[in-house]
């Protein structure tokens, strides 16, 4: 379905607050914390790539994601490619952008169910509150792009919540395993209650630390191998029956290495 532009919440371009919505502050024994990526999982497509084609900086973006290789600086060095691009043209753009059909009413059942469900992608802040709001999501999780007087200043500043932890199990400076984290605790639920969704190889650490780890829709032969199921339809359905999908799944070992160095 195609996204309608809708108005904007007065945080939107400010860093996201976890809160409890529709759920008690007594935790259910059965409650999971459902986290999807934005970019080739909710969307079909990627937000900077459509950026980039509709702002024609598609060469720039590709020599970058060749070159550089610090995941970091990868991000702020993409940031100054929307330098000077206002809000109204980058919100066109990702009202424009399709979501998988019944992503919402998917959400809105897990919800329903008792389930936490967010976003953490490394995406533009403002951009993954802008699916949070139209799915209905808990929470959203992505890099701020800074904006001063309506226009892109070209600086992002990362969220502490990515980076490495002493007591994070992942050794990568930046991961957003480390952001599945940090959502988790929020919510008083552990790594092993949490299902992730991604459908790219910088989603295997998420992937990985996640109890259920799921690929969606992906050709990428390693997040494949890393996760613990794989959706082949663009559909969410199979999210329904979470105590089947539980079940029938579990922690293998894959030995594989996030690939840091192709995040947007």
């Amino acid at each position: 379905m195609k996204i309608n532009k809708g108005p904007l919440c007065n945080n939107f371009f400010y860093l996201p607050y976890l809160k409890r919505n529709h759920v008690s502050e007594q935790k259910n024994a059965s409650q999971k914390m459902i986290v999807f990526e934005m970019d080739d999982t909710l969307l079909r497509g990627r937000f900077i790539d459509a950026c980039a084609d509709k702002f024609v900086f598609d060469e720039e973006l590709t020599r970058l994601r060749q070159t550089e290789k610090d995941p970091v600086v990868l991000i702020k060095s993409v940031g100054k490619l929307f330098q000077g691009l206002s809000e109204d043209q980058l919100l066109t753009v990702i009202s424009r952008m399709t979501i998988i059909d019944e992503a919402a009413k998917v959400i809105k059942q897990l919800q329903k169910q008792g389930h936490i469900v967010g976003i953490i992608s490394d995406s533009f802040q403002f951009a993954v509150d802008y699916i949070k709001k139209m799915l209905g999501a808990d929470f959203a999780i992505g890099n701020r792009l800074e904006f001063a007087e309506g226009k892109v200043t070209g600086e992002i500043t990362v969220p502490a919540y990515y980076y490495y932890q002493s007591n994070d199990s992942c050794d990568h400076n930046y991961c957003k395993s480390n952001a599945l984290m940090y959502a988790g605790k929020s919510y008083n639920i552990s790594p092993s209650e949490t299902i992730a969704v991604g459908a790219v190889a910088n989603d295997i650490c998420m992937i990985q630390k996640a109890g259920v780890g799921i690929a969606f829709c992906t050709k990428d032969k390693e997040l494949r191998m890393a996760a613990d199921k794989t959706i082949d339809k663009l559909s969410f359905a199979l999210l329904l029956d979470i105590e089947r999908l539980v079940s029938e799944t579990g922690k293998q070992p894959s030995g594989l290495k996030n690939k840091l160095n192709n995040f947007f």
